[in-house]
């Protein structure tokens, strides 16, 4: 299981929590006509969000071998997986990272520095379940169904 954020274009977001949740649930049906792997998708702000989050963190998934030859999921399981986001999903107006939960302060605190410096929002629907777009403005208690 993973810890999942949910990184967007602002200025395509609705701003109350019913209409974000309906937008959030079509943006995750994956419907777009691309792969969810191609960072030129993506809006201008989301591609400086996703180089700026690569300076820190490696993109990855379980069968990704480590500079120590291991894979992320040896690695996770040794507790020593926190520099890897083990997915990313792009498109157009988001992106939809997932890692380990021991690794979720850390993660989360970049994420939110990074999304209000790159000027995207980021919903946190693994953790408090908040929406904070790059302003401040945030819409409170948004619980997936």
């Amino acid at each position: 299981m993973s810890y999942d954020l949910f990184i967007f274009e602002a200025s395509k977001a609705p701003k109350t929590k019913e209409e974000f949740l309906a937008w959030y649930d079509k943006q995750t049906e994956w419907s777009e006509n691309h792969g969810y792997s191609d960072i030129s998708v993506a809006s201008p702000a989301l591609q400086k969000f996703y180089k700026e989050l690569r300076k820190t963190y490696i993109m990855g998934d379980e069968d990704v071998l480590t500079a120590e030859g291991k894979t992320l999921a040896e690695e996770e399981s040794a507790g020593k997986d926190s520099e890897y986001i083990r997915s990313c999903s792009i498109g157009r107006e988001m992106m939809y990272i997932g890692f380990s939960y021991t690794n979720a302060v850390d993660i989360c605190e970049e994420v939110e520095y990074l999304a209000s410096d790159c000027g995207v929002g980021f919903y946190s629907c693994s953790g408090a379940c908040e929406v904070i777009f790059p302003n401040g403005e945030m819409i409170y208690d948004c619980y997936l169904e």
